[in-house]
């Protein structure tokens, strides 16, 4: 059943004039900032870099250091801490909260066709009610953990965890192919009803597997999985423009919004650029993401903008877009940023609080790890590598900053803040 602050937009859901936009979200796994050739990659990513030249790149996009948490972000518009959720969910955690509004079952009320294809990891599969064909979306196609086999499907623990809805998927094949080839049936089939796809292929999560043929293309490069990991890039973009062509074929692409971005920052053979940190850290590697968005009428071909933004933000912004008013959008910790994703203009907002065992307060200039003793304080404008920690010289702005995380966090829950160079691996 539906949270009853939702019940007033299956009223609603049927007097639209216009068709609300189709909405395609394509979340990598662990893929870092330099992974794509938009941003210098080694690895051809030719249709991520062409959704980059005819849509707005956010260079300062920040997600959280690991894949459960901006999931759970981008689905409720909260930062995923209100919700227990800091870290990967195992077996033992609660995961999301069946009470928290999601983003497709506001939209699945508004009359949008929901479907989720990819890595769920907010539950386990022995959790019915919190399962995705269960939170709004009218079909899941995928697995519920992490890690898995890319060719038998296999969990960690030896299981089969590839699934169609409730029921267990027995098909074969790499299983980047089979999500690209559900998505493209779905786009095909899904017309005369507005779509919400959330595609989050496992891609290039850990373990590191391609198809042979790939891994060939890439045999000149450097390390033992040098090759399987770029063949895991180059297989995700081709997904992707299996996907895009779709659109296009469709005749839907004008009234198409299509976001691209990665869950977190890479890990081990990652490319994470200039930055400082990988997954798990809450430095610039771990937590900006490569992101851009194509939306035909408000986006600008090729724009760029440094826009403060981050997972949060979806939520509302994608909303709005599908004509739900704000009285009848869940609470959220994000922002509308329809006025700023044409490059042109840069909204104020208050600063971004992200985190994992420790909190990270985020402005257009600052950034301030943790609010203890040990806290650390950046200026992203002129050191966006994070090499110098200024926290003992500037110390007026340390304390004010320390201060407004402090009131920002209380009543969230609290960790014993560890060094970023420690981080619990997924």
């Amino acid at each position: 059943m539906l949270p009853r602050l939702l019940l007033p937009l299956l009223i609603l859901a049927g007097g639209t004039e216009a068709k609300p936009p189709n909405i395609v979200i394509i979340m990598a796994d662990d893929m870092g900032w330099g992974d794509v050739g938009f941003h210098g990659g080694n690895v051809p990513t030719p249709h991520l870099d062409r959704l980059a030249a005819e849509g707005t790149e956010l260079e300062r996009f920040y997600v959280f250091p690991s894949c459960s948490p901006t999931r759970a972000a981008v689905l409720t518009g909260l930062l995923p801490h209100r919700m227990g959720i800091a870290a990967p969910v195992r077996r033992l955690d609660l995961g999301l909260p069946v009470e928290t509004p999601l983003l497709p079952q506001v939209l699945q009320a508004h009359g949008y066709h929901t479907a989720m294809i990819g890595k769920w990891h907010l539950s386990h599969e022995d959790s019915t009610e919190q399962k995705p064909h269960h939170r709004g979306f009218d079909a899941f196609y995928g697995s519920y953990q992490t890690g898995i086999d890319y060719f038998t499907h296999l969990g960690p623990r030896e299981t089969k965890d590839w699934w169609r809805n409730d029921e267990i998927a027995h098909e074969e094949g790499y299983i980047t192919h089979l999500q690209a080839d559900e998505g493209v049936k779905l786009i095909q089939e899904t017309k005369d009803q507005p779509l919400f796809l959330f595609f989050a292929p496992h891609a290039p999560h850990a373990p590191i597997q391609a198809p042979a043929k790939t891994i060939a293309k890439f045999a000149h490069l450097q390390g033992p999985n040098a090759p399987a990991y770029a063949a895991m890039i180059a297989e995700f973009d081709v997904a992707v423009g299996r996907l895009l062509e779709a659109v296009e074929e469709s005749e839907q692409a004008d009234n198409t919004i299509v976001i691209f971005f990665s869950d977190n920052g890479g890990l081990r053979f990652a490319d994470v650029g200039d930055f400082r940190g990988r997954k798990n850290t809450l430095y610039e590697g771990g937590i900006r993401a490569p992101f851009v968005v194509k939306w035909a009428g408000t986006t600008t071909p090729g724009a760029r903008t440094a826009q403060l933004a981050s997972a949060m933000d979806l939520m509302p912004t994608l909303l709005s877009a599908a004509g739900v008013t704000p009285d009848n959008q869940p609470t959220s910790d994000g922002i509308d940023l329809r006025d700023a994703l044409n490059g042109n203009a840069s909204l104020d907002r208050a600063p971004l609080v992200m985190g994992n065992h420790q909190y990270v307060l985020i402005t257009p200039e600052w950034k301030l790890i943790g609010h203890g003793s040990d806290a650390e304080l950046y200026n992203l404008i002129e050191d966006p590598t994070e090499s110098t920690d200024l926290a003992s010289r500037e110390v007026t702005v340390t304390s004010q900053l320390k201060d407004l995380l402090k009131n920002r966090t209380k009543g969230l829950p609290e960790f014993e803040e560890r060094q970023q160079n420690r981080r619990r691996q997924n």
